[in-house]
Order: structure tokens, then sequence, then C-alpha cells
């Protein structure tokens, strides 16, 4: 979806938690998009290391899950944004625009859990 979105370049990807370290070390990328599942590491546990190493790295975490405690954990580990992964499709452009932007960013999905108290 990256590729086909106006004005973002994929300038690297990982599949897993350290191969993510190694790519940003490396690229120096304004914004990384990290999926909460990872085979060697929680996505959020790499959003806190993230954070540390790189203060100013837009991050945008990715997720399957829709329970309002995975964002907040995402958000006070230094994620600006969460996004649910069936909302990618239609909100991703908003969303990269938004957590580059330095504003927070949730899915609809999110917000509407959150909104009603879902979690």
């Amino acid at each position: 979806m990256i590729h086909t979105t106006d004005g973002f370049t994929v300038c690297g990807e990982a599949g897993s938690a350290a191969e993510a370290l190694r790519v940003i070390k490396q690229q120096r990328p304004d914004l990384a998009i990290v999926d909460v599942g990872l085979p060697d590491r929680n996505g959020i546990e790499l959003t806190r290391t993230l954070t540390n190493e790189f203060p100013r790295l837009a991050i945008l975490v990715l997720s399957m899950h829709e329970e309002p405690a995975y964002a907040l954990r995402a958000l006070k580990a230094g994620a600006r944004g969460y996004m649910v992964k069936h909302d990618a499709v239609e909100k991703i452009h908003v969303a990269l625009t938004s957590v580059l932007a330095g504003r927070r960013y949730l899915s609809p999905t999110m917000e509407a859990h959150m909104r009603n108290g879902a979690g």
C-alpha cells in the first residue's frame, strides 16, 4: 500500500524487530510502521526501543488487535499512531501524514472502541 501512496517512499522492510533495528540504523527513515506481532519481539517493545534510540522517528503501530489496551500501550511506548489493519486500506495516507506532522492518529475502528469505552 505504501508504494502506491503519493508522497511516500519505502526505504526498507524488515520481518523481525532485530532486522528493523538494523534497517532503521542504516536508512534513517522519517517514519516506521511497526506491527504488534513480530516473530522475535513484541512490536510495542520495539516501539519503546525505537523511541529511546531515535526520538525524532515517527512511529505508526499497525495491528490486528482492536482492543483499546493495545493502542494505549503503543502510545505510551512512544508511537504517534495506532491503526487497525482492516482500516489501513482506506486511511493509510491520513495516518502517515498525521504522524509525520507530529499529530496522534487512531484509526476509525480504534476511535470508536475508545469512545464507546470498549476494551
